[in-house]
Order: structure tokens, then sequence, then C-alpha cells
């Protein structure tokens, strides 16, 4: 997080782009995938073939029991519960991206 009442290394290029929305998002995606997990570089895309980001990484979650990835998608194609592709082995997948983590979502866990 970025405290503008201090100084810091490159601050003046910061001020240039601090009012812009960003371009990409985070997210993490639940993945409807049986033959094989989403790794590194697959393609996110929307159910009509247009390109919205990349996967970053990806495993299969053994706590709640579903194919999950995290990646970028760009900022304007961001809604929780949407529907969208992951090309995994060169097949698209259907996916869902996710509002909360799946598993722990309120950090009660960590905290206990």
């Amino acid at each position: 997080m970025i405290k503008p009442e201090k100084d810091f290394l490159n601050e003046a290029a910061w001020a240039v782009i601090a009012d812009r929305p960003p371009r990409d998002r985070l997210v993490i995606l639940e993945i409807d995938a049986t033959i094989a997990e989403a790794t590194t570089g697959e393609p996110i895309f929307l159910p009509d073939g247009t390109p919205i980001g990349q996967v970053s990484s990806g495993a299969y979650g053994y706590a709640v029991e579903k194919s999950l990835a995290i990646g970028y998608v760009k900022a304007t194609f961001f809604t929780p519960g949407a529907e969208v592709h992951v090309a995994i082995l060169g097949q698209p997948h259907t996916a869902r991206l996710l509002a909360n983590p799946p598993f722990d979502p309120q950090g009660k866990r960590l905290r206990s």
C-alpha cells in the first residue's frame, strides 16, 4: 500500500498514474477440469472467444475438492460468478470467477 503523505522512490511516476483505474485484476478461478490442471500461461477467455487474461498458477485444491487457478483478467471483465473458459492442453474448460477464496474466505481458521 502506498502512503502518499510519505516520500518514496519514484513518487513522481506514481503521481502520474495514481488516478487511473487498474488495467488487470488478480482473480481466483474454479475450473471444471478433469484431465489436467491449469499451470501457467493458459489463456482465459469469454465464452464467445474474446481473450481477457492469463493463468499465473493453478493446482487441485484438495481441501475444497476443486480445480483452482489464479490469474489476471482485464479489470473491465471482472464480475464475481461470471463464466469464462480456460484453455488447458488446448481444450476450453468452463470456469467461474470467484469473489472470495474457496477455503476459509473470512480467515477464521488462520486467526484461531
